[in-house]
């Protein structure tokens, strides 16, 4: 029961402090797997060589921003990379980043 207050704690705070206006009856649900990555694996998967410099605009894109939809992200990335960094799209580098538990997959569902 002690995990079930906290992920409700945890999507409770997305609830009540995004920037997007949620209708009753609908919860949010984490997807991933790996859901708390610390500062000492990413620097692993960087050394690694895992995460690249698209990986890490990403980031701080997310840094400065806290919720971004992949067509902004997209917007950005295109505005702010050097060209030969520019692709159609950034899924592959979404995926890498979720799958990490560094990028939290959410999913909202109605009740």
């Amino acid at each position: 029961m002690a995990i079930k207050k906290l992920k409700n704690y945890k999507t409770d705070a997305f609830m009540t402090h995004s920037p997007f206006h949620f209708q009753e009856g609908y919860q949010i649900q984490i997807e991933n797997r790996n859901k708390n990555c610390s500062h000492t694996e990413i620097d692993t998967l960087a050394l690694k060589g895992l995460l690249n410099s698209v990986d890490f605009e990403i980031l701080k894109l997310l840094g400065t921003y806290c919720y971004v939809n992949t067509h902004n992200l997209n917007y950005a990335l295109n505005h702010t990379l050097p060209e030969n960094y520019r692709k159609q799209d950034y899924k592959r580098n979404l995926k890498k980043l979720s799958d990490a538990g560094i990028l939290l997959k959410l999913h909202l569902y109605a009740d």
